[in-house]
């Protein structure tokens, strides 16, 4: 008897997907879950609670309804991104901390709103990041422009 779960894919989309929102998708995966976003606007900002997942945008627009995090990972272990336009709304578009975390092909746009903002478009604490082929565009930070990091292990 093995013990061993078979990772799915999950879809989200406005008609014939799983899920209907990105972060009901992640509420409802386990570890080693693809979600599969249909191209779309999505207003929602995402929590990966910990989980190991992966999230391919398919060149979506991520619009957090407020100036929060649009994407935020905490402990989580193999958490990926990609392929996502992202606005933030003079929030960030990541935030890590204590996890291994990967973006890869995302376009971000006035993230940040300079005064009180560590990263304005990308914040980490512990773990490590992988960046590629990401655009950080018009972000402002009051520490580390696009980009704050501590403790942790960085890779582009």
């Amino acid at each position: 008897l093995s013990t061993h779960a078979i990772a799915a894919t999950l879809t989200v989309g406005n008609s014939g997907a799983d899920y209907t929102t990105i972060q009901e998708a992640i509420n409802n995966s386990t570890d080693g879950d693809v979600i599969d976003v249909n191209t779309d606007t999505y207003s929602e900002a995402l929590e990966f609670n910990g989980r190991q997942l992966t999230v391919l945008g398919n060149q979506s627009w991520l619009l957090p309804p407020t100036a929060t995090d649009a994407i935020r990972w905490l402990n989580s272990a193999d958490a990926a991104v990609s392929d996502f336009q992202i606005l933030p709304n003079g929030g960030r578009a990541f935030f890590s901390q204590n996890s291994e975390a990967s973006i890869t092909g995302c376009t971000v746009s006035g993230a940040g709103n300079g005064a009180n903002l560590n990263g304005g478009a990308i914040y980490v604490d512990g773990g490590s990041l992988s960046l590629s082929s990401t655009q950080l565009d018009t972000s402002n930070g009051a520490w580390g422009g696009s980009v704050f990091a501590t403790n942790h292990q960085f890779e582009n």
